[in-house]
């Protein structure tokens, strides 16, 4: 699961805890490889052996191969992944890292017998959050050439799809990429979709509150107060509007819903045709 170009951004960036964490655990685990070997075949991915050894869908991700696998992965974790972080928090930063990991371990499922170690799902899925929030930020291609973020990730999606039907068996996980770029697209189209929801959701909060607010402006100027008590509520009323405006009716607590019920009951018994 190795990819050779070296990468940098003009990006400053924070050292952000789940980041450290994940660079801390690598990190140990590739020393320890160092001096127990076995540690790889006992941690990494074999789909046809996941019924007997089912950590390894999350613990390939961790150790490496080789010095050069192992330094451009936390590099790329290091530049692609504070940023995200930062713009996530560590929760949902961690959430989406894991799910571009399994998604690089079902899709090596294709190939059962062979050995998938690495963190470069995980990372390619990185890359591709990195180009959807930033998509003309700068990446140094070995530390010289400057290419926008979104183009670096088109030209390595086109190269992780080719190899992966032209050299399937190269001792390069290019499934596992495609695997961990899929995942990353799915996370993000999914929060796109939660993000429009909550948008429709507070803009037909906005309409009903403002169309309620209304109704009670027209009733005061109509039907004014006959008490300091009810001038109280529908002052009361105007405040719960502005909070269901903001944060939706779960955010009322239950005194608040019935003071809403009762202006609305006299709101209605005003509007009732007299007879």
């Amino acid at each position: 699961m190795t990819y050779r170009p070296n990468i940098g951004t003009s990006f400053g960036f924070r050292f952000t805890p789940a980041v450290r964490l994940l660079l801390l655990a690598n990190t140990a685990l590739f020393v320890t490889s160092l001096f127990l070997r076995d540690i790889v075949f006992w941690l990494g991915l074999v789909p046809s052996e996941v019924t007997a050894r089912p950590w390894t869908l999350v613990t390939y991700a961790f150790v490496h191969g080789g010095v050069g696998h192992f330094l451009f992965n936390m590099l790329a974790l290091f530049f692609f992944g504070m940023p995200l972080e930062e713009r996530w928090g560590s929760r949902t930063f961690l959430l989406f890292y894991g799910l571009a990991a399994l998604g690089g371990a079902f899709a090596s499922f294709l190939f059962p017998r062979t050995l998938v170690i690495g963190a470069s799902a995980a990372i390619y899925g990185l890359l591709v959050a990195f180009a959807w929030y930033w998509p003309t930020a700068l990446i140094y291609v070995l530390g010289i050439f400057p290419v926008q973020a979104r183009w670096l990730v088109m030209i390595l999606i086109a190269l992780t799809v080719l190899l992966s039907m032209t050299d399937p068996l190269s001792g390069v996980a290019h499934l596992a990429h495609l695997g961990g770029i899929l995942a990353a697209f799915g996370f993000l189209y999914g929060e796109r979709w939660r993000l429009f929801r909550s948008q429709r959701r507070a803009r037909q909060r906005h309409l009903w509150a403002e169309t309620l607010r209304g109704l009670l402006a027209r009733h005061r100027r109509e039907h004014r107060p006959t008490s300091p008590g009810d001038e109280r509520l529908f002052d009361e009323v105007d405040r719960i509007l502005d909070k269901i405006s903001r944060y939706g009716m779960q955010s009322l607590t239950p005194d608040e819903r019935r003071r809403l019920e009762e202006a609305s009951r006299r709101l209605e018994s005003t509007r009732r045709p007299r007879r």
